[in-house]
């Protein structure tokens, strides 16, 4: 959905490769982080709590099948996205969690 709107995507195959690449860096940056309630190894909540605890301070949006109310009151987060979405929903979350 992303690409068709030429926005430039990034993907890692879990919660552990999205940490190294991000700490990594990536030339001209990632402005958001979207990630998966359910995903291999970490889950998304985990993942988050991982970016924040090592002072990243990436917007983060979480999605999932299930509703918001699942997500840990202690993760750090600028949105959620219930599944299943349409592209234009994903785009409004996107713009509301960098504040474009």
């Amino acid at each position: 959905m992303l690409r068709k709107r030429e926005v430039n995507v990034l993907q890692a195959a879990d919660g552990d490769a999205a940490l190294a690449m991000v700490e990594g860096g990536v030339p001209g940056g990632i402005d958001l982080i979207l990630l998966d309630m359910t995903m291999p190894g970490r889950s998304g909540a985990e993942t988050a709590r991982a970016f924040r605890s090592r002072g990243i301070a990436t917007p983060i949006v979480l999605t999932s099948g299930y509703s918001s109310e699942a997500v840990p009151t202690d993760v750090a987060t600028q949105g959620f996205l219930q599944k299943p979405f349409q592209a234009g929903d994903l785009l409004r979350a996107i713009q509301e969690a960098i504040g474009s």
